[in-house]
């Protein structure tokens, strides 16, 4: 396997647990917070 699609691999787990962990935390009656990089981004813009 390359390393590419190995690292390609390693994020989209990621990815998915970070997900996962988020709708618990929602369901749980914890706001979430924006944690996207293009979020951030935009968000810095506007202030």
């Amino acid at each position: 396997m390359n390393h590419a699609l190995t690292l390609a691999e390693q994020l989209k787990e990621e990815t998915e647990s970070s997900g996962n962990i988020t709708a618990m935390l929602r369901q749980m009656g914890y706001a979430s917070v924006p944690t996207d990089y293009g979020v951030y981004l935009y968000l810095k813009t506007r202030v």
